[in-house]
């Protein structure tokens, strides 16, 4: 059961059994309301054999209801920023959600399941819109910032392709060859700094599949332990939306969906008098970063939280890229 506070709110309702709730998290752009415990007292008595009331028997009866309603209850879901929801994780989990938008904007938040308390993150964003300080960033084999998600993936991640509702400016075989290279880029740290591999991540895709990403058009939904990725319908101006699950820094699921009302293109090269198509190499590279624990850097990166249409420069890392990957793996 959840809650929606904005302010600490306890106290005695009756005297009895204490039930334990836990309260909602609801967070918008630029706002957090933090989720706490919140426990509430209500009456309650049980009459015993002997006609007493025992408060032992209260509570065993109130815990066997109380566990019944969480069998039945559904899952539990937050929204955590304006119009995006997530799943709660299961107790001990914690999921990352990246939203990329078609304006070049993108949002990075982590939900976490601590003990049964939540806790959410909103990781550093540093924006499309050039700033004085961005005028003057490194080049993008100059700069060696990186930043981290604090999970990897302890073995090789495979994956499948879900290949529902694909746009038509792209060809199944196109989509299956782009999200190759996205994942090939962490394998061989395809980079345009001339930065040799050293990275031991390994990616395998497994085929095509019937089963959908573990994401819905407004935000993280249940880890199957499935990688998949796919298309389909995702909110207004969004590109495309990965969702990571992990525990104690051990990655166990990465799902991302992409958008089937974008225009798109899947090859290297631009095509020829493009004017709002966006590269799937380059978004799907961006993606797999996330995917293998990279976070967010200003400046030229790959894994700045920046797209543009019409170019396929981040389909390369640079050199933070290469560097944030070498940390990991």
């Amino acid at each position: 059961m959840f809650f929606m506070f904005d302010m600490d709110i306890s106290g005695d309702l009756n005297d009895g059994l204490n039930i334990e709730a836990m309260a909602g998290m609801k967070i918008h752009r630029n706002l957090v309301v933090v989720a706490f415990p919140l426990s509430l007292t209500i009456g309650c008595l049980a009459e015993d054999e002997q006609g007493e009331f025992s408060d032992d028997l209260a509570l065993e009866l109130a815990e066997q209801e109380f566990d019944e309603d969480l069998e039945d209850a559904p899952p539990r879901v937050i929204e955590v920023l304006d119009g995006f929801d997530v799943q709660v994780p299961e107790e001990g989990m914690s999921v990352t959600m990246e939203i990329l938008y078609e304006d070049g904007n993108s949002e990075l938040v982590s939900v976490h399941n601590e003990g049964g308390e939540l806790r959410f993150e909103h990781h550093n964003d540093f924006g499309i819109e050039a700033s004085a300080g961005e005028a003057a960033c490194s080049a993008k084999c100059s700069d060696g910032a990186y930043n981290l998600l604090g999970y990897s993936w302890s073995s090789q991640f495979k994956w499948s392709y879900r290949d529902a509702n694909r746009p038509s400016s792209v060809t199944k075989a196109d989509a299956i060859a782009a999200f190759k290279h996205g994942f090939g880029g962490i394998q061989s740290s395809r980079n345009a700094c001339s930065l040799s591999d050293s990275v031991s991540a390994t990616h395998a895709y497994q085929g095509t599949t019937s089963k959908a990403p573990g994401v819905s058009s407004t935000g993280c939904t249940s880890n199957d332990g499935n990688n998949v990725v796919g298309w389909g319908s995702l909110s207004s101006g969004v590109l495309g939306l990965t969702c990571t699950w992990y525990s104690g820094g051990q990655a166990v699921e990465s799902d991302q969906r992409y958008s089937n009302s974008m225009s798109w293109y899947a090859a290297n090269a631009v095509p020829s008098g493009c004017s709002s198509a966006f590269s799937l190499r380059a978004v799907a590279t961006h993606e797999a970063g996330h995917t293998f624990g990279l976070g967010h850097t200003g400046c030229y990166q790959t894994m700045a939280p920046s797209v543009a249409p019409c170019t396929s420069a981040n389909r390369k890392f640079g050199r933070g890229d290469v560097l944030g990957l070498r940390a990991i793996y």
